[in-house]
């Protein structure tokens, strides 16, 4: 088992969807809390799904084409989650830095100024050997890959009660299996049980929601309002009349249908859209996006929402 962010993953155990060059390792998310009957583990099983191909060899493949192939290749990585496996941790790519390389400098946390490459040597006792390759940007943000995609990661990933209980029966037999875990038990004089607590379930009355004009409307069984809000006006309308939309050029075609989308949907929940003015931004970055604001603000024109 490795651990990736807070949560276990068994990379001896990853089943391969060669079609899309994917890998899901299976794994548990354990949380311990204070239930009735007294403390105990709450575990769940969990997925990890990663691509077969390397970021760098990506880059490779895109630059081997023709055309606008760094265009391309931002496309094809931003927004992505890559996985470090010297660290075992995940990153949100943000951006690509072309002009940088692990040759390139930077000052570490603790004043030391070093290149990459030697960083990369001294801390993970590895070695760069594509000094021309350029650099990756982080910052949080996500991003769902394409529904078929997706659909063949659910039929592994999607998986019913039964085998759930089965992932969580092979989880406790692992940790009674395993001598250093049986140690750390022991210590604190706990005992994980060879099967699952049973736990009396609770039928909860549906809530109801409050929209503009007094209508109240029952949220349903399955708590689901996603239909009924966008039938009945919202309590306190605020309407887009003058507005901006700052977005990179990459993704005109996106927020152009998601514009689309506001002004078709809006009306029915009391909000008028009228059309925004559209300000595209060479990349993406906070500071690209904080002049296009400063340069739009205009209090006797627009309203920040």
């Amino acid at each position: 088992m490795v651990q990736v962010g807070r949560n276990f993953f068994d990379p001896q155990g990853g089943i391969p969807v060669p079609q899309h060059s994917l890998e899901i390792w299976p794994g548990y998310v354990t949380a311990v809390q204070e239930y009735e009957g007294g403390v105990m583990l709450n575990c769940d099983a969990s997925f990890r799904v990663l691509r077969n191909i390397t970021a760098k060899h990506l880059i490779q493949n895109i630059m081997a084409g023709k055309g606008n192939v760094r265009d391309e290749v931002v496309k094809a990585l931003v927004g992505c989650v890559v996985l470090t496996r010297y660290n075992n941790k995940t990153y949100t790519i943000d951006d690509i830095e072309w002009n940088l390389n692990p040759n390139s400098s930077f000052t570490t946390s603790s004043g030391l100024e070093t290149t990459f490459f030697d960083y990369y040597k001294r801390s993970y006792d590895i070695v760069i050997k594509d000094l021309g390759q350029p650099l990756l940007i982080n910052k949080p943000k996500k991003k769902r890959d394409s529904k078929g995609v997706m659909r063949d990661i659910a039929v592994h990933t999607r998986v019913h009660p039964e085998s759930r209980q089965l992932a969580l029966q092979k989880f406790i037999t692992n940790v009674h299996n395993n001598p250093e875990a049986k140690s750390c038990f022991d210590s604190w004089n706990l005992e994980l049980v060879s099967l699952p607590i049973n736990l009396d379930g609770r039928s909860l009355e549906p809530e109801f929601l409050d929209f503009g004009g007094g209508t109240k409307v029952s949220a349903g069984p399955e708590a689901d309002w996603g239909r009924q809000i966008t039938h009945h006006n919202v309590l306190v309308p605020v309407h887009f009349v003058k507005w901006a939309v700052i977005f990179p050029k990459r993704d005109s075609g996106k927020i152009r249908e998601f514009v689309k989308m506001l002004r078709n949907v809006c009306p029915k929940m009391g909000i008028d859209v009228k059309e925004p003015q559209y300000v595209e931004i060479l990349n993406d970055r906070t500071e690209t996006y904080c002049e296009a604001i400063k340069d739009m603000i205009n209090p006797t024109h627009f309203k920040l929402l």
